[in-house]
């Protein structure tokens, strides 16, 4: 698992403080990760604004999905 997945599943978690904690911790790794760089500005208006769930939304879809694009279409039917 991921950083940022373990930071996207606080904020699902509903454990915004400790999210919080754990994304400023990394906040700047994320400016490494090119795939990233066209959600730091929603992101950070997301978290600034309390919307966690979608800032978890956007941290797994633009680090975790866009480096494995097929991951999208896998429903897990074998």
């Amino acid at each position: 698992m991921s950083t940022w997945q373990e930071i996207a599943d606080l904020f699902y978690g509903e454990q915004a403080e400790e999210g919080m904690n754990a994304f400023m911790a990394q906040a700047g790794q994320l400016s490494a990760l090119p795939q990233a760089a066209e959600i730091v500005n929603p992101l950070f208006d997301a978290l600034e604004q309390g919307d966690y769930l979608y800032a978890a939304d956007l941290l797994l879809y633009e680090t975790e999905d866009k480096k494995n694009p097929e991951k999208k279409f896998d429903l897990g039917v074998k």
